[in-house]
Formats: structure tokens, C-alpha cells, sequence
């Protein structure tokens, strides 16, 4: 399982300066990465066909399988299904990709918690939160002492 970790605010920008090509590549992403949290082998295609033609599906069931992995692995989400279906069926899908792409971010962050390009997670020389990381006594490569 692979979580690109992606700027919500270019995505938006893209998808509209690209009269929405760029929101068809960016929801096969979403359903991709949302499924493979709970299943490695299931490339999500039922839930990019539907993301792409009937959204308030597509991201309901994608994020089903989503809260699923997260269980599974112990990652605490929130199951956000009931709003991704309700946002969708009002047209307002946009906030559907948004807010998938804000807990695949999060998830980005605990999953590579060694990532240097992570910024504002583990390895942010500014999170005072971070166990394992700069602020760590017992890391000896801390710039900090």
C-alpha cells in the first residue's frame, strides 16, 4: 500500500483549470489508495467507475473499505460514509474528493513516520510530539542538543 501524500488546494485548482480531467486521474487515485488500506490486492475498481460516474457511491463505498483497513490496522478514522453519501447527492462532490484526500494525507503521515518530506508529521523538527523523531533524547543525529 502506497498513500501519495497530495496538496488538496493544487488538486482543486487543477481540477477546474483542467475542466475536470484532472478530477477523473485524481479519483482512480483516491479509490486506488482507499481500498488498498484494507486489501493490498483489490485495485478498487467498482469504486473509481463509481466515483467517477455516480460520486455519492463511489466515495461511500471507498470509504467504507477505508474505516475497514484503518480497524484493522489500528489507525483511529473516523467513518465518514453517511457525509461522502449526502455531499454527493446534493453536487457537491468536490468536498467528497477534499476531505478523502485529507485522511489518506493523515494516513500518509502514520504510515511513514521516516518520510523527510513529510511536513508537519513525524519527522518535523517542529512537532514537540514526536516520540521517535529530532525531539527524541535517545535520538544521537538530533540537531537539537
Amino acid at each position: 500500500m502506497n498513500i501519495e501524500k497530495r496538496s488538496i488546494a493544487t488538486c482543486v485548482i487543477l481540477s477546474i483549470v483542467t475542466c475536470g480531467i484532472y478530477a477523473i486521474f485524481w479519483a482512480v487515485k483516491l479509490g486506488r489508495e482507499s481500498v488498498s488500506v484494507k486489501d493490498r490486492n483489490d485495485d478498487g475498481v467498482m469504486e473509481i467507475v463509481l466515483m467517477i460516474f455516480l460520486p455519492f457511491l463511489g466515495f461511500y463505498f471507498a470509504e467504507k473499505k477505508l474505516t475497514e483497513g484503518c480497524q484493522n490496522m489500528g489507525i483511529p478514522h473516523e467513518d465518514r460514509s453517511l457525509v461522502y453519501l449526502l455531499l454527493g447527492i446534493f453536487g457537491l462532490a468536490i468536498v467528497d474528493y477534499c476531505l478523502m484526500q485529507n485522511d489518506l494525507n493523515k494516513i500518509s503521515d502514520m504510515m511513514n513516520p521516516g518520510n523527510f518530506n513529510n511536513p508537519g508529521g513525524y519527522n518535523d523538527p517542529n512537532n514537540f510530539n514526536n516520540p521517535n523523531g529530532y525531539n527524541d533524547p535517545n535520538n544521537f543525529n538530533n540537531p537539537m542538543n
